[in-house]
């Protein structure tokens, strides 16, 4: 009976939450998301729509033979990894996309981490030896020194409707960088890479071809109108879902053997209640 009254005792310090062996799934929103081009513009920290769009774009007010006629985007995500606490199986980029300008229907988007921190892609004055133009030239490219390739992927143009809700690109993230980075802050940059278009698009010195060679089926802008900033809507879709990790987390080894030793201790009170009734029962027949 004693024994029994500590089983019980220990069992009812043990919740169902305590011994749940079950994976668990959670997001995290971007801290901040926005854009630099190779003409030195960016997209930084509040007041900002926060739009990520990505590729290259022909602008419609330079004249062509400008050498800013077309010019290269490429953007950055920027996330809190300070309250994930358990190691992940699984991690993945979500991506609303937006809008897709452009005709070339299918090329690459990859994504790497980066050298620079959140603050710093907010805002590139704090760097005072680094220009934008140096910040854009290391958002998804992994040679970088420091960066590496964390997610890739494919997009298809026919996957993506005119009119409607905004589809969302799902990109799965390198696990062990995720692993590597929880408890701190994490800067990803992305940008097109395809053979599509211009094929020197991304070479260091690009210089646009002759007056007129450029034509609307060198542009593609992905992720286009993105609008995650609530508190400023300039966008023609309004305020767009902001960028965000989906997780998986791997149960806590203590949860494992607090689960087990649950299981025991269940055991053991189911075996002290058998030989409870086996002594009755011996009692009633003598």
């Amino acid at each position: 009976m004693r024994r029994l009254s500590l089983v019980c005792a220990v069992l009812i310090g043990i919740t169902p939450a305590s011994f749940s062996l079950e994976a668990r799934a959670d997001l995290l929103e971007a801290v901040l998301s926005g854009h630099y081009d190779d003409t030195g513009s960016f997209i930084g920290e509040t007041p900002s729509t926060e739009n990520y769009s990505v590729g290259f774009v022909i602008d419609p007010i330079k004249p062509f033979g400008d050498p800013d006629k077309l010019f290269v985007r490429r953007n950055y995500f920027v996330f809190d990894l300070s309250t994930v606490t358990s190691p992940v199986s699984e991690a993945s980029l979500v991506l609303p996309i937006g809008g897709y300008v452009g005709e070339v229907p299918m090329f690459d988007f990859v994504v790497t981490s980066s050298v620079f921190s959140g603050a710093e892609v907010a805002d590139p004055t704090l760097l005072a030896s680094m220009s934008p133009l140096e910040i854009f030239a290391t958002l998804g490219v992994a040679s970088t020194p420091g960066q590496e390739l964390v997610g890739e992927a494919m997009i298809v143009k026919a996957d993506i409707p005119g009119l409607g809700p905004s589809p969302e690109l799902v990109i799965p993230l390198d696990v062990t960088f995720f692993n590597d980075s929880i408890g701190s802050e994490i800067v990803l940059g992305g940008r097109i890479a395809s053979d599509e278009g211009p094929e020197d698009i991304f070479a260091p010195g690009f210089v646009v071809p002759p007056d007129g060679a450029v034509g609307v089926e060198d542009e593609r802008i992905l992720f286009a109108f993105t609008n995650p900033n609530g508190d400023t809507i300039d966008s023609i879709l309004g305020e767009t879902v902001r960028p965000r990790i989906e997780f998986v987390t791997i149960p806590e080894p203590r949860g494992i053997l607090i689960g087990l030793l649950a299981a025991i201790l269940m055991a053991a009170v189911a075996g002290s209640g058998s030989a409870s009734n086996s002594q009755d029962a011996a009692a009633e027949q003598r």
